[in-house]
C-alpha cells in the first residue's frame, strides 16, 4: 500500500522533473533567440548569448521560487490579461481593445513558459518530500485504521480517531480516505 503510494509520487516527480527540464530549454530557446536578434541589430558578436541565458535562468528561477514560497503557482489568465472596459462602439477604442488583447495575451503565453521550469522542479522536489516511511509497523498501523474506517460505515466524525491524527492524514494523502475539511468528518474512500 505505501510502495504503490511512493511509487506513484516518485514517478509524477520524474514526470515533473522531465517538464521542468523542457521548461527551462524552451525558456533558454527564447532568449537565445531574442538576443541573437538583438546581437545582429546592434551588430555586435554573439559571445554573451550563454551569459545572457544563465543570467536570465538565474532571474526566472528566483521567480519561480518566490512564486512557490509564497504559495502560488502560474499565473492565470486573468492577472495577465488587461481587460480594458473601452467604449466599442468606437472604432479607436475598439482598436485599442483588440491591440491590447494581443499584447497581453503573448506575455501571458512566455509568463507561462518561462514559469514551467522552476515551478516543475519544485513540483518534483515536494512530490519526493511527500512520501510515506515504508516500513512493517506503518504498514500494519494504517491497515488497522482503515478497517476501522470501513468497519464505521459512512461519514463519521474525525475525533473518533483522536490521536491518530498523522495515520488519518497518510490514508487522506493515499485517497484511501475521503475528508470534509468544512465538517470535520471522514469515510473509506469506495
Amino acid at each position: 500500500m505505501i510502495r504503490r503510494f511512493n511509487q506513484a509520487l516518485a514517478f509524477r516527480s520524474l514526470w515533473a522533473f522531465f517538464l521542468s527540464l523542457a521548461g527551462y530549454a524552451m525558456a533558454a530557446g527564447f532568449v537565445w533567440l531574442f538576443l541573437l536578434l538583438m546581437g545582429d541589430t546592434l551588430h555586435v558578436q554573439n559571445w554573451w548569448l550563454p551569459a545572457g541565458i544563465v543570467g536570465f535562468w538565474g532571474v526566472v528561477t528566483s521567480s519561480g521560487w518566490r512564486r512557490w514560497r509564497s504559495g502560488l503557482s502560474y499565473y492565470g489568465a486573468v492577472d495577465a490579461l488587461g481587460f480594458l472596459d473601452l467604449d466599442e462602439s468606437h472604432g479607436g477604442a475598439l482598436l485599442v481593445q483588440n491591440r491590447s488583447a494581443q499584447v497581453t495575451g503573448i506575455a501571458y503565453a512566455l509568463s507561462q513558459v518561462f514559469l514551467s521550469g522552476p515551478l516543475q522542479a519544485l513540483k518534483a522536489v515536494s512530490l519526493l518530500r511527500a512520501r510515506l516511511p515504508e516500513d512493517v509497523l506503518t504498514e500494519e498501523r494504517l491497515k488497522d485504521l482503515l478497517e476501522g474506517i470501513r468497519a464505521k460505515g459512512s461519514w463519521h466524525s474525525i475525533d473518533t480517531w483522536a490521536g491518530r491524527e498523522g495515520d488519518v492524514s497518510a490514508l487522506i494523502r493515499m485517497g484511501m480516505v475521503e475528508f470534509s475539511s468544512t465538517k470535520g468528518r471522514l469515510r473509506a474512500s469506495p
